[in-house]
């Protein structure tokens, strides 16, 4: 078992929990038994569409991505403080500048006013433009004109060229960010 206090750990477990989970590019499509997996009815769309992503720059460089891990290493510690928000289910009517200034801005508040109370760096977090096919507690809602959803961006069209026009407007929002 993992401890969840801070600078606590247990080697031989956090090592094989480690080894379980490596991530590579392709460790998405290898997993076994996944609740709510989406299914894909053209695996060749499928295969065209992952082959064009992995050929694309990555939406955030490495560097950030270590400056993110050594910000949560803080947090961990009790250095800093983690604020995270955002939308659970969002619709591509929400990929405007102004509403992801919005939510941005009500971020930065609440992080302002959580660095004051408590006296520590905030770090925030941002789950902005990217929630539009999640699993949810059951494999499809029901909205309330009788419309099953499965995620905006898996309802009424053909799923793996959708991703390519997600990927693009999740480049425009992060630029935007």
């Amino acid at each position: 078992m993992v401890s969840t206090i801070p600078g606590e750990s247990d080697a031989a477990d956090s090592s094989s929990i480690s080894s379980q989970c490596e991530w590579t590019p392709q460790s998405w499509s290898k997993m076994g038994n996944v609740a709510q997996n989406v299914e894909y009815g053209d695996p060749t769309a499928l295969h065209e569409v992952c082959n064009t992503i992995a050929s694309l720059p990555p939406l955030v460089s490495p560097a950030k991505i270590e400056i993110a891990r050594s910000l949560f290493a803080a947090a961990a510690q009790g250095r800093a403080f983690i604020v995270q928000g955002g939308d659970c289910a969002e619709s591509f009517h929400d990929l405007r500048p102004h509403i992801i200034h919005q939510k941005v801005g009500l971020l930065q508040e609440q992080s302002r006013m959580v660095a004051q109370g408590l006296n520590l760096p905030v770090i925030t977090v941002g789950r902005i433009a990217g929630q539009y096919a999640k699993p949810r507690s059951n494999p499809w809602e029901i909205l309330p004109d009788g419309t099953k959803l499965q995620g905006w961006s898996m309802n009424g069209l053909p799923p793996p060229p959708v991703a390519l026009s997600v990927l693009a407007e999740k480049t425009a929002d992060f630029s935007t960010l």
